[in-house]
């Protein structure tokens, strides 16, 4: 799915209340500048007991974030996310940045007892860092 230059599985950017539970995104694969497996800008929104793994970088992809946060209040709990390998294991082969779980500077987001890995080799010419 592209959408403004990203892809992403799941993209909640207004309104209030919502419920985003027990979702699996995975093998997307990116056309965009900035990748996500779930994105939300909303207020009172749960972000709970979601499965984010196998997001592959394009071409032009400098970042890769299983969940991202750009604003509101939201609860991110409990989610499992793996960034860096792909379905059958192997590294995807790129010097981007991964980042497990991301929120934007503003947000009012509670994040807890989530699980992140993020596994693989860097490639190219040059390597970023990665966040959880």
């Amino acid at each position: 799915m592209c959408i403004r230059d990203r892809f992403g599985g799941i993209f909640i950017n207004a309104g209030t209340g919502h419920s985003i539970r027990h979702n699996e995104v995975y093998n997307l694969q990116s056309n965009g500048y900035t990748s996500y497996g779930l994105y939300c800008n909303a207020t009172n929104t749960i972000v709970e007991g979601n499965k984010i793994h196998n997001l592959i970088p394009g071409m032009f992809s400098p970042t890769i974030n299983g969940i991202l946060v750009q604003g509101g209040y939201v609860n991110v709990i409990n989610n499992m996310i793996r960034l860096g390998l792909k379905e059958d294991g192997t590294s995807v082969e790129s010097s981007i940045i991964f980042n497990g779980i991301s929120t934007a500077p503003g947000s009012e987001s509670i994040v807890y007892f989530n699980s992140v890995y993020i596994g693989g080799n860097v490639t190219g010419t040059s390597a970023n860092n990665s966040y959880c």
